[in-house]
């Protein structure tokens, strides 16, 4: 999660120009403000997750991303990231940032997918391995396990489907650091700019 606040000197110059707002309309305008902001900060890491930093698959991950404004005490905080757009937070979301080992859960293996059981777009033709029929568990020339398929006349071809791994490393890819370092400077502009909206409006 990419949590959005901004400095004291910042904070100091806003509530300069927020000062000339009608009291009564001071707390809208600035979470107004503020949403405004974090949408763009969300916009940006949705475009970081479509191939800038991560290579979009699905799609999913791009699209569970959104923002989300609340209050802490006298503050309006702003926070994006997976699970305050259309789907929930993916439970891969953290690890592309910080990294990681991934390990099984319920079986000896994982099933990572070889190139017979993707889509040209690289998302997996079936929910899992035990989907496909026709298969079987043996070993490639370097000594891997493989999930292949038997195909054609009386199983003569074999396609290989999964490769089963005891673990796997996801490297950090810092995705959501990087937006937010990318973003940091543009986020108080961009509230600066909302309330300097609202005060042309209040005076036309």
């Amino acid at each position: 999660m990419i949590e959005l606040r901004v400095s004291r000197e910042d904070l100091d110059s806003i509530k300069t120009r927020l000062e000339k707002i009608d009291p009564r309309r001071q707390d809208g305008v600035l979470h107004r403000a503020f949403k405004q902001a974090s949408l763009k900060v969300a916009d940006k890491l949705e475009m970081n997750v479509s191939g800038r930093i991560l290579n979009r698959r699905t799609g999913h991950l791009a699209q569970s991303i959104g923002a989300k404004i609340e209050k802490d005490g006298a503050d309006w905080v702003g926070t994006v990231g997976s699970g305050y757009g259309r789907y929930q937070r993916l439970p891969y979301a953290e690890i592309h940032e910080t990294g990681g080992v991934i390990t099984p859960k319920h079986a000896k293996y994982l099933t990572i997918p070889l190139k017979a059981a993707l889509t040209p777009a690289g998302v997996p033709k079936r929910g899992s391995a035990r989907d496909w029929q026709n298969t079987f568990v043996g070993k490639s020339k370097a000594g891997n396990l493989i999930i292949f398929q038997k195909t054609g006349a009386k199983g003569s071809r074999l396609i290989p489907l999964y490769v089963l791994k005891k673990s796997v490393t996801i490297p950090a890819r810092h995705y959501m650091s990087i937006t937010l370092k990318e973003m940091e400077k543009y986020f108080v502009m961009a509230i600066r700019g909302s309330i300097e909206r609202s005060l042309k409006n209040e005076s036309e």
